[in-house]
């Protein structure tokens, strides 16, 4: 539930930011953060009480539990498929006003597209082995340790103004 809870905030504090740039954008994000953040929720509630709230390391529980995570996973595929879709128009944007490097987004926007491929692959069960749906999510797991990282070490414009600050240098270059 907590995961949610950074979920749903990660798209406000980002919708704050692009809402400036390009309305929609902001809003389609917002939205499928929101949708996520609820989806995911939805998924661990139910977990939680198809187990029953017991966890032992002594059979039928364990097998209740990896039954319910099996029957709920859908829920964590619609949650990805929204959580791609929603991405790609708010990285072209912080692309286009070069809020973050261009390297940067477009790898957010390779590696949502992998998550959306490999969700959907997953879903239609095309995908025989799990695993390689696992290895389709690397491009947007990559994107998203490197996008931390960035926002450690330089952080967003703290103003729209800012943002044409920074163009103006890199025009003047």
């Amino acid at each position: 539930m907590a995961n949610s809870l950074v979920v749903f905030n990660i798209g406000r504090m980002l919708k704050v930011i692009a809402i400036h740039h390009n309305e929609i954008a902001a809003n389609i994000y917002y939205i499928a953060r929101f949708l996520e953040a609820l989806l995911l929720a939805i998924n661990a509630f139910l977990i939680y009480e198809q187990c029953n709230g017991k966890y032992t390391n002594s059979g039928k529980e364990n097998f209740a539990c990896i039954d319910a995570a099996r029957s709920n996973h859908y829920l964590y595929n619609y949650a990805m498929i929204g959580l791609g879709f929603g991405s790609l128009p708010i990285l072209n944007i912080f692309r286009s006003v070069r809020i973050m490097p261009s390297w940067l987004a477009v790898l957010g926007l390779i590696g949502y597209s992998f998550v959306i491929v490999g969700t959907v692959l997953d879903g239609l069960q095309i995908v025989g082995d799990p695993e390689h749906v696992v290895e389709l999510m690397i491009p947007g797991a990559l994107f998203e340790i490197c996008f931390a990282c960035w926002l450690i070490i330089y952080g967003f414009p703290t103003a729209p103004y800012e943002v044409l600050h920074v163009e103006a240098r890199e025009e003047n270059k």
